[in-house]
């Protein structure tokens, strides 16, 4: 509990982290002297009122708590002259020990920051420059602050990430680096214009990885480190906070540190942290520094309940076409849909030939994620990436 004085008031501030919720409650109680007439007697007496908001430990930031503040204000102190900047010192001294530590947790968009700075930065293309930095979290899903993190679609090893951000009317940017051998381990992150690197391995026969040689496997994509765009998931330890510590202990749910793989090495990772906005985004191969993923929206799994072998769905999508083969007159809807979970194309189908081709050149290159909707409520829904 904080507490403050001012001309005989008395407000006390309250916080409390609900962590399987991941809600923060927000208690403020305000008391005052009030004069009360009795008799001939005059009694000084406290009042009090209490307000509790709650709200989503993702959304608590420098900009909700000012929001906070102007309900709190508008609510409680309406009739009273209290200071709002009195309130926003207070909350933002507790707040910077209260957060509660965002984790990577499944595939998805997050906005990805810095952790346990007094106002902690976020990854961000620069929407001037083109280049990547540190900034100041900008209001709502800024897409030069949204990244999607997920398994990278061709790894060079098992439980690599690919990481990029989609800019409407321009397309993917990957994260990546410029850095060269004689960097390593010490690299400038940067962005690429386009999508993480795809690169197809054919075992002789069929096998599952490089060094499969077995006939009764199909073969697979398998990537390499040519693209500089091979991420690793890793844990940091923290304290009871969630902040750096290397006495703590590892999160138990989630993920807290990044590597970066290159042909070079695998020891590159997020260690250098910034002291201001406009910085450019380092790694090396010194101490594991938390580094925070704040999910946006969770990847949309695959579901169909129209039957196993309903449909084939042409991925990656080309030459502006959405090609989808096998589908039968069943379907009569399909929906195109943003990571973000936005519509950004639809379409009724009125199918006679078994296949759908749909023009989808209104669309920027980036991950989407398609819906089909049958006449008796059959449901196919897939990710795919428009080139």
């Amino acid at each position: 509990m904080k507490n403050i004085w001012l001309n005989n008031w008395r407000f006390s501030i309250i916080f409390k982290i609900k962590k399987k919720e991941k809600t923060l409650v927000l208690t403020l109680f305000n008391y005052y002297n009030q004069i009360v007439r009795k008799d001939d007697r005059i009694d000084l007496k406290y009042r009090k009122i209490k307000k509790t908001v709650q709200c989503r430990i993702a959304e608590y930031n420098k900009g909700s708590i000012l929001q906070l503040l102007i309900k709190l204000k508008y609510s409680i102190m309406k009739k009273q002259l209290l200071k709002l900047t009195l309130f926003a010192f207070v909350m933002l001294l507790s707040f910077s020990t209260l957060q509660a530590q965002a984790l990577w947790t499944t595939n998805g968009t997050y906005k990805i920051s810095t952790s346990g700075l007094d106002t902690n930065l976020y990854l961000t293309i620069n929407d001037q420059t083109g280049t990547l930095e540190w900034a100041e979290e900008k209001d709502g899903d800024d897409p030069t602050q949204v990244w999607t993190v997920q398994d990278h679609r061709t790894p060079a090893s098992t439980g690599l990430m690919e990481i990029f951000a989609t800019i409407p009317e321009l397309g993917n940017f990957t994260l990546t680096t410029t850095g060269v051998e004689a960097d390593h381990p010490n690299y400038t992150l940067s962005v690429k214009a386009g999508d993480p690197l795809e690169v197809e391995y054919t075992a002789p026969t069929g096998g599952d990885t490089p060094d499969d040689t077995s006939d009764d496997a199909p073969a697979v994509y398998f990537g390499d480190y040519s693209g500089l765009d091979q991420f690793q998931r890793r844990k940091a330890k923290v304290n009871a906070d969630g902040l750096a510590d290397s006495a703590g202990a590892n999160p138990e749910d989630g993920n807290n540190a990044l590597f970066i793989k290159t042909p070079w090495g695998g020891n590159s990772r997020y260690g250098i942290i910034p002291t201001a906005a406009g910085e450019a985004v380092q790694f090396d191969g010194g101490g594991i520094d938390v580094i925070q993923f704040h999910l946006v929206e969770a990847a949309t799994a695959s579901v169909n309940t129209f039957g196993v072998d309903a449909f084939v769905i042409i991925n990656p999508v080309s030459n502006n076409q959405l090609t989808i083969k096998g589908a039968t007159s069943k379907v009569s809807r399909l929906n195109v849909y943003s990571v973000l979970g936005n519509t950004v194309l639809s379409k009724v189908i009125d199918n006679q030939n078994g296949d759908i081709s749909v023009n989808v050149s209104a669309l920027s290159s980036g991950l989407y994620i398609v819906e089909l909707n049958g006449e008796n409520g059959e449901r196919l829904t897939k990710k795919i990436i428009k080139q």
